[in-house]
């Protein structure tokens, strides 16, 4: 009862030109899209892991062309937005705007993934306000929202409506014993804090039409 696939940086960095055929034939036989690639980058830890960052993303335009998939994941780096610098906006500002105008001949979109952490640190994406920022400073029609709540001091629902009509992916979560604007114990999607049908109703009437990601 799929639709489709994302793979992530673990899984992809070990296979070959082959192996992304195989990959990409085995998921058409099944009548599977490959939805979205996801790699980690790094835009604000300093000028060396901004490079490798660009590197990467160029690493990942051959898979998504290989793959036929039209949609990267982005983060931003590890450093949260209210204790990012004026210098790290910029750069993340000047790292995000290459990269897509790199994917636009293309067709593909690059997908800012919102998170309170990610693995342990903060990211730029962390509230509603600091996404529509970086949307709006980057100016590029191929950078879009792959929404994860909650949000600092966000209840899903509030990050619906700020940022539904960019969201193109969904990272689909629930959970209990935590609040509505902080995870706790993640459970089923129908049994914990948030309302997740009320919570799908405002990204549909935003306009979101893409992939529930499980």
């Amino acid at each position: 009862g799929y639709d489709g696939f994302e793979f992530w940086d673990q899984y992809l960095r070990r296979l070959t030109v082959m192996d992304l055929k195989w990959l990409r034939e085995c998921a058409v036989s099944h009548n599977l899209e490959i939805v979205q690639i996801c790699p980690y980058f790094d835009f604000t830890g300093g000028r060396d892991k901004w490079e490798e960052t660009i590197k990467v993303a160029s690493q990942y335009l051959g898979y998504a062309n290989e793959l036929g998939c039209k949609m990267i994941r982005a983060y931003t780096g590890r450093v949260g937005s209210k204790e990012a610098t004026k210098r790290q906006w910029e750069e993340c500002v000047e790292g995000l705007r290459q990269i897509c105008r790199s994917g636009k001949p293309y067709g593909i979109v690059f997908a800012l993934e919102t998170h309170q952490y990610i693995h342990g640190g903060p990211c730029l994406t962390d509230t509603s306000e600091s996404t529509l920022r970086l949307l709006t400073d980057v100016g590029e029609e191929n950078l879009k929202v792959n929404l994860q709540t909650p949000l600092i001091g966000e209840t899903p629902v509030y990050s619906a409506e700020r940022l539904g009509e960019h969201v193109v992916h969904l990272r689909a979560h629930n959970w209990v014993g935590g609040s509505p604007t902080y995870w706790g114990r993640l459970t089923f999607l129908d049994s914990g804090e948030t309302n997740f049908e009320e919570f799908i109703r405002v990204l549909r009437k935003r306009g979101f039409d893409g992939y529930i990601s499980i």
